[in-house]
């Protein structure tokens, strides 16, 4: 069965809907406001579970209303709880997100006790699954030690290097997967400096215009040549967890056996079916939905091999 394991943050998000964001030292008045569920640890198990994958998450949270909140999310949705660990001082992470009249947002993040997710809890989410995802809200030395428990045989080990952090391209020589944008391709020197020391390649998210799949030289054939996936077109809401809705339907997709080109188009339209409304996490995201909007899409968009 596809089993993925994501280990990484779970915040609360705290969102306001604006007409721009604020400059430096201004106030303006928002024109609405929601909470819900987050941060990109959350965000990616929640798309990996909701993509049909049986999903472990590991994080931490505090002994908080927030926490309570987000335990009762996981729990309407049927995502496994066991393996949140419970700081007993540190409160439970939140993000601040503006969100602007055209889907743009700008975010930031406490991390509270997601800093102190531990290093035990790291190496228990390295074991047993068919992928193993993480991003970069969590401190480095936990990431590096789920990294190090890892058996490469057993486990596909994708990272999305997000939030872009100084020290973090010294953990890619252990990773399959580096997943990125352009910002943070930009931040850790470019594709081509990170596709030198990942085992397998790298995913570069390229926003409204797709995504697109950079292999290492000589790997086998269904993953071995350069894909481009054209975004799909929706009428966006809110763009603030479609990152996060790629790389978890893409690790779902992978722990299935897909080849790149197939979760790449299953990522792509994750992410576009999460930014048709508001917040994190989107409750019409499942298989179904996936398939009927690349049901809906032109044979001309399909994911293309670079030549």
């Amino acid at each position: 069965m596809a089993h993925v394991n994501v280990l990484g943050s779970i915040n609360l998000d705290l969102a306001l809907t604006v007409d721009r964001i604020p400059q430096l030292g201004e106030t303006i008045l928002a024109t609405g406001g929601f909470q819900g569920p987050g941060g990109k640890g959350f965000n990616q198990a929640m798309a990996a579970h909701r993509c049909g994958a049986d999903t472990q998450f590991h994080a931490r949270v505090g002994r908080d209303a927030a926490a309570h909140t987000l335990r009762l999310a996981m729990d309407r949705a049927a995502l496994d709880a066991r393996f949140l660990e419970e700081d007993q001082q540190a409160a439970t992470g939140t993000a601040h997100i503006f969100v602007t009249a055209d889907s743009d947002n700008a975010i930031v993040v406490n991390q509270g006790a997601n800093a102190n997710l531990s290093q035990a809890g790291a190496i228990a989410a390295a074991t047993g699954a068919n992928v193993l995802l993480m991003q970069l809200e969590i401190p480095l030395p936990t990431v590096r030690a789920a990294l190090a428990a890892t058996d490469p045989a057993k486990t596909l080990s994708l990272l999305n290097a997000a939030p872009a952090v100084t020290g973090a391209q010294e953990l890619f020589d252990q990773c399959d997967i580096v997943i990125v944008n352009e910002t943070e391709a930009a931040f850790f020197g470019g594709v081509d400096r990170i596709l030198a020391k990942v085992r397998r390649g790298v995913i570069l998210t390229l926003g409204s215009a797709g995504a697109t799949w950079y292999p290492v030289k000589g790997l086998d054939a269904d993953s071995g040549e350069e894909v481009f996936c054209p975004a799909f077109k929706v009428n966006a809401v809110d763009t603030t967890g479609a990152g996060d809705a790629f790389c978890g339907a893409l690790a779902a997709e992978l722990s299935r056996g897909a080849t790149m080109p197939e979760a790449l188009e299953v990522a792509s339209a994750a992410g576009a079916i999460t930014t048709m409304s508001q917040g994190a996490q989107s409750s019409a995201l499942s298989l179904e939905t996936i398939g009927e909007l690349k049901a809906s899409r032109a044979e001309v968009n399909q994911p293309q091999v670079v030549v």
